[in-house]
């Protein structure tokens, strides 16, 4: 039997709803809201400006397993790395407007089944999903939650660190579903 992660004291532990602000850079792993936390939604309140924007919107982890939340040839990408070569990818079918909008990943296991599902938004609007029966029970210990960019090694083989967005986040809020107890086993 697969054992939740070890996480350990954590400000963010009992917390439904979590909002990071630009500027937020390598917050330590172990002690960030998303430690222990396997499904939750992520929703970037964004502007992009008129000639379009790329980048990495929330990073966590890099290329030894991790997740990421970007814009790259104008579309909304997310990333699931296990670090192990596995990576789970879904990107929106069009090009993302100009202007202000809500870009939202889901990500949530079913227990029972034993399989996870990343749902992928723009502006309230499904643009892709896809399963996955494998999940981290771990932290990334040796690289934090940053967002705006993405710090010493990339989440997805695409970009090139710090890939930084140049367009503007309002915020990022993250969403957790109470229980955390459910994973997927390794």
């Amino acid at each position: 039997m697969a054992l939740p992660p070890t996480v350990g004291p954590s400000a963010y532990k009992n917390l439904n709803q979590v909002v990071l602000y630009p500027g937020i850079q390598t917050l330590i792993d172990i002690a960030s809201p998303l430690a222990g936390k396997q499904a939750f939604t992520l929703t970037a309140d964004v502007t992009i400006p008129a000639n379009g924007a790329e980048g990495v919107l929330l990073s966590r982890g890099g290329r030894a397993g991790g997740l990421t939340l970007f814009i790259q040839d104008k579309k909304l990408q997310f990333v699931y790395n296990l670090g192990d070569g596995t990576k789970y990818a879904v990107w929106s079918k069009g090009a993302l407007p100009a202007g202000k909008a809500q870009l939202r990943v889901d990500v949530h296991f079913d227990a029972q089944k034993k399989v996870g599902q990343i749902d992928l938004y723009v502006n309230g609007t499904q643009e892709a999903k896809t399963t996955f029966e494998r999940s981290i029970a771990s932290i990334y210990s040796h690289e934090g939650v940053n967002v705006g960019f993405d710090d010493l090694t990339p989440v997805s083989d695409s970009y090139k660190v710090p890939f930084a967005f140049t367009g503007k986040i309002n915020k990022v809020t993250l969403d957790f579903e109470p229980p955390q107890q459910s994973y997927l086993k390794k």
